[in-house]
């Protein structure tokens, strides 16, 4: 327990500004140079007690102005902001106590206050707020727009604990990434770069769910993701019942991986099924697997992009749509020991197009545009609070299940900058090498 505390620095109504911070040492530096001159002039004359007093306005000049940068610094630092943070709040106690000899002066002094610590870690900002079973205990899970408009960063994680709340704050943004034309490269690793702080570790987050308003930006990521998976030399399998954009890429994959009728898109998802049936009779019928997974077997990850699945259920006979969502929830379930994995794109992300159990088996998850209050419900699960408007295409929200996030993170999709990047000359790059 001790070592969670480590290099956390307490704030509360108490806390005196550390004395290197306060006027008093800047008075006490002046003084004790101003004594070695005049101890050290007492031995010199002439040229010497000259050069002496140079030198004595010089380190003056020096002293003051390095308090001075201090002060300014310290006067920003998350100490100072805290302390005031709980005198403007009043988040103290006060009592009135008698003074002097005979009990006649009255002051007041504060007998108890909100406690905080804070961590300045890397690029976090990590604040908690205590709690001690005073009347601040239950304020302390309620501080996340005020401390985050406190410092004006953007809230990256809250985690409630039984002794305190833990607001984690980015003092460095997440940097949107932007994607030219470049030269062949791979992949080998499990992580597809999403932003400059955020990556898809695939084996880790298995199958993704991308919600996308009209407008919002959901086809450019698809295209990104998908380049990121030719580059891991990824095998994809395309489902688009709305033959829009996507299912235009069975020109370049071939139509027995890209499927847009109802009857083909049975078969692709049915084809995927089978590759992971396949893999595990082959490569984990006996004891020496025990412990791996398709990494260890050099095997290619499996994709298979299912873009509005509202669109088949509309559009497919009831018999057909079973089959295909039993096949995907079975890939769900079981795919990522033999790395075959889903991602789920959709406008409208209820519970007729992506039941609950499929969607909390979805460990990534991504608004791009504003869903509405359903959708988001139903993208991300139970939120605290209402999600902020955003602005702009490619903009929204991510969730990553497992990394302890209470709440969905903002998040801008990867730029593709079309003027340098031609998505099917990049397709066709690593599309046909794959082939």
């Amino acid at each position: 327990m001790k070592n969670d505390y480590v290099d956390f620095v307490e704030v509360n109504a108490l806390s005196k500004t550390p004395y290197r911070n306060r006027i008093s040492s800047l008075l006490m530096l002046i003084t004790l140079l101003v004594f070695i001159v005049v101890f050290l002039d007492s031995k010199l004359a002439g040229f010497f007690s000259l050069v002496l007093t140079i030198l004595f306005f010089i380190a003056l000049v020096l002293i003051v102005k390095e308090w001075i940068v201090a002060r300014l610094a310290f006067n920003r630092s998350p100490f100072r902001r805290l302390k005031q943070f709980i005198l403007v709040n009043k988040l103290y106690d006060e009592e009135t106590r008698e003074f002097g000899k005979d009990k006649k002066q009255r002051k007041k002094v504060i007998v108890n206050s909100a406690y905080f610590l804070f961590k300045l870690a890397d690029d976090e900002l990590i604040i908690r707020a205590m709690k001690h079973g005073d009347k601040y205990t239950d304020r302390a899970n309620t501080y996340d727009s005020m401390l985050s408009a406190l410092f004006g960063l953007e809230l990256s994680n809250k985690v409630e604990n039984i002794n305190y709340c833990e607001y984690i704050f980015k003092t460095e943004a997440d940097e949107r990434l932007i994607v030219r034309k470049n030269e062949l490269e791979y992949n080998q690793s499990t992580i597809i770069p999403l932003n400059s702080n955020i990556g898809w570790d695939i084996q880790k987050f298995p199958h993704a769910l991308i919600a996308g308003a009209t407008g919002g930006g959901k086809t450019t990521f698809l295209n990104f993701l998908i380049i990121e998976i030719l580059k891991m030399h990824g095998e994809l399998l395309i489902v688009d019942p709305k033959h829009s954009d996507l299912y235009s890429l069975h020109f370049y994959l071939g139509k027995e991986r890209v499927a847009g009728e109802p009857n083909q898109i049975a078969r692709v998802v049915r084809t995927a099924k089978e590759i992971m049936d396949a893999r595990f009779k082959e490569y984990k019928g006996d004891s020496a697997s025990y412990g791996k997974n398709y990494r260890h077997f050099h095997l290619p990850p499996v994709f298979i992009i299912v873009d509005e699945l509202g669109a088949l259920r509309m559009g497919a006979e009831k018999k057909v749509f079973s089959e295909i969502m039993s096949n995907l929830q079975e890939v769900i379930l079981k795919g990522r020991e033999m790395g075959v994995f889903v991602i789920l794109a959709t406008q409208q992300p209820n519970a007729q197009n992506i039941p609950t159990e499929v969607r909390d088996n979805l460990s990534l998850r991504v608004s791009l545009g504003n869903l509405s209050k359903e959708g988001e419900r139903m993208a991300f699960g139970g939120i605290d609070g209402d999600l902020p408007t955003v602005e702009g295409k490619g903009s929204g929200y991510i969730f990553l299940d497992g990394m302890g996030w209470n709440n969905p993170k903002s998040f801008q999709a990867p730029f593709l900058d079309y003027e340098k990047f031609n998505f099917v000359d990049e397709l066709q790059k690593y599309a046909n090498i794959a082939n």
